[in-house]
Parts: C-alpha cells; structure tokens; sequence
C-alpha cells in the first residue's frame, strides 16, 4: 500500500513551547468542545504549571501533512521494578506518580 502524506498521521516529540503557544495550540485541536474535561486546555495548562521542575514533559504531535491533527503531553520515567529490573515508561497527560 502507497504512503500518503495527506493522510497518513506522522509523530513527532517535541520541547514544549510557550505556554501561550501551547494554549492556542490545543485549544483550536478542542473548538467543538469534543473531548473529556480532563483532556482541556483548562486542565492540562493548569497541570504543566504545577508540574514540579524535575519532572520535563515532551509534547507529542500529530500531524497530517502539515496540519496538527492531535496534542499529547508525555512525561518520560525511569524506575527499578522489584529493585531490579531498569524500566521505561511513558505516561501520557500525567506523570505516572501516585
């Protein structure tokens, strides 16, 4: 099967931006208001300005050619299983702390 750039859905992970950028950025992804409150400009910017400063969220694009099509904040961790085996994991809109 062809790969079609104006259809096909690429990734990238990015620094977040500005917060003013980032705001504009996934309210005009939320103008039907489709989407849970937990998924809202009004939850997620308030959760990056409280993240403490260890903690470096990425953010995940969607793209569609060129047309941002979906916005994720990753957070990328590293922990010890049973204090012995390394493990990754990545967390999508929270921090994966209890």
């Amino acid at each position: 099967m062809p790969i079609d750039p104006q259809n096909d859905v690429t990734f990238r992970i990015e620094n977040i931006p500005a917060m003013a950028a980032l705001e504009i950025a996934w309210r005009e992804l939320r103008e039907d208001g489709a989407g849970s409150f937990f998924t809202s400009w009004h939850w997620i910017g308030t959760w990056l300005q409280t993240l403490p400063c260890q903690i470096e969220p990425q953010l995940i694009r969607a793209l569609r050619g060129s047309a941002t099509v979906g916005l994720a904040i990753a957070v990328f961790t590293r922990s010890k299983r049973h204090l012995l085996v390394d493990t990754r994991q990545l967390h999508f809109n929270s921090t994966g702390n209890n």
